[in-house]
């Protein structure tokens, strides 16, 4: 009975194991990410993003450059903020010069993905599912309804920041109806607030 009873707990501790040691490379990315976030070593923190997060900025420089009024007023939330921001707080000439790699330095640099989008978070439970794996964002440790997705290539896990956009996008439309502002008012108080001047109506025109 005692060898039985050591036999259990034994394969409990490998199963505890296995769990740990397949979650692990996902807790080393999401700390190495946020650790280079912090420390403003923002060429690394791009290492870590995916590819989903690389094709969503590719898709928000093309947005700076060509999107009009219409375009704009036809996006979300979040992407609206995202394209109007950098059009606020760039110079043309940065505009210009921008590839699809330093527009996400940029926003790093500008605090609209910088250190207080992960000052504060760490990884609750994880599960995963082949190259899969969907994490639960602890907010000073208390559980959130916020998700990180990462993808493994085979060799590599890398961070998805797009998954957390839709957490985001809905707690962003809460706030507007409490304000009883519109969104357009709220975005361009915001970045007023941001940018510490005025808005400038050109912000609306497409680059080129």
């Amino acid at each position: 009975m005692k060898k039985l009873i050591l036999l259990i707990c034994f394969l409990f501790q490998q199963v505890f194991i296995f769990s740990q040691d397949k979650t692990q490379p996902i807790r080393d990315v999401f700390d190495n990410y946020k650790s280079a976030i912090m420390a403003g070593e923002n060429s690394k923190a791009i290492e870590f993003m995916d590819t989903r997060t690389l094709d969503y900025f590719k898709m928000i420089h093309e947005y700076v450059l060509t999107a009009d009024s219409l375009t704009l007023e036809s996006l979300s939330i979040m992407d609206k903020f995202t394209v109007l921001s950098i059009r606020q707080m760039a110079t043309r000439k940065e505009i210009l010069a921008f590839t699809d790699k330093s527009i996400i330095d940029f926003t790093i640099r500008k605090g609209m993905m910088g250190k207080n989008t992960v000052e504060g978070f760490t990884l609750g439970k994880i599960s995963v599912k082949d190259n899969f794996a969907k994490a639960q964002i602890l907010e000073e440790e208390k559980k959130s309804d916020k998700y990180y997705h990462f993808y493994s290539d085979g060799t590599q896990w890398k961070i998805d920041i797009t998954s957390l956009f839709p957490a985001e996008e809905k707690e962003t439309a809460e706030l507007i109806q409490q304000t009883g502002k519109t969104e357009n008012e709220f975005i361009l108080g915001i970045l007023e607030i941001m940018s510490q001047k005025k808005v400038s109506p050109s912000i609306w025109k497409k680059i080129k």
